[in-house]
Formats: C-alpha cells, sequence, structure tokens
C-alpha cells in the first residue's frame, strides 16, 4: 500500500515524468557510447589489421573503384561517420594515397586519404569494383 507521509519509512516521492526520462536517456546514451567504443576499437580496427596484414603477405584487399568505405571524421560524432564509394584513386610518391569518394546520400564528392578510410567487407565485380590497385584475384590468392 502506498503511503504518502514523508515521514514513513515506506514513503517514495513520485517523480516527474521529465525526470525519469532524462535518466532513461542518459542510460541509452551510456549503452550507445560503450558500443560504440567497443565496435570502433575492435571492429574497425580489426578490419584496417587484416587489410595491413594482407598486404605484407601480398594478398591485400587494395582500395577499389567502387568499394564502399567508412570515411573516418575526427570531430564528427561517432554515429555521424558516412558511408562512400571509391570513384577515383590518385597515384602519388609510392602508391596510392588519396581517394575520391561519392559520399552516400548527396551528390557531393570528397578526397580524402586511404588511411582515413575503413573498407567494408563488402566486395566482388558484380558490386562494379574496377581498378583495383596492386590486387590479386580470388583465384590468384586461394587457387582454383
Amino acid at each position: 500500500m502506498e503511503t504518502s507521509d514523508p515521514n514513513d519509512p515506506e514513503y517514495l516521492p513520485k517523480r516527474e515524468l521529465k525526470d525519469v526520462l532524462r535518466e532513461e536517456h542518459e542510460k541509452a546514451i551510456k549503452k550507445m557510447d560503450k558500443f560504440w567504443s567497443i565496435w570502433h576499437t575492435h571492429y574497425l580496427a580489426g578490419l584496417r589489421e587484416r587489410q595491413e596484414k594482407a598486404e605484407k603477405n601480398g594478398s591485400s584487399v587494395a582500395p577499389c573503384v567502387g568499394r564502399v568505405v567508412l570515411i573516418e571524421e575526427e570531430m564528427t560524432p561517432r554515429s555521424s561517420w558516412r558511408m562512400g564509394r571509391i570513384e577515383k584513386l590518385y597515384k602519388g610518391e609510392g602508391g596510392v594515397r588519396t581517394a575520391r569518394l561519392k559520399v552516400t546520400g548527396t551528390d557531393k564528392l570528397w578526397k580524402r586519404a586511404l588511411n582515413q578510410l575503413y573498407p567494408l567487407e563488402i566486395e566482388g565485380e558484380e558490386l562494379g569494383m574496377t581498378n583495383c590497385v596492386g590486387s590479386l584475384t580470388w583465384v590468384q590468392i586461394f587457387g582454383p
């Protein structure tokens, strides 16, 4: 039985809806931040490490025109990084270092360094990828 007497030891004051909603919102933000931290630390770093390891072994997941990438933006909130598709690769000293990207959801083209791009695990000729710089074919890597 609820009591409305503040002096009663079992008295629980009614909480206002705005306070309850604020607390739930803060909990949701903390969970989202934790998820982002784990995802960013493990998944994205894992993609990059796997690519670097493959490059050392000669079976690189090379930047290709048509490859879908996640674009790192240092000063942008974690949940707002954009996806894009590589439109053109620019060669410099030591190979390809920069790509022109078609940003998803816009008509904008961005030019970004390859170290700011995280290739997603989407690939294949069916996606229209061409001009894969220094890459090997599936058969060359894994055999027939």
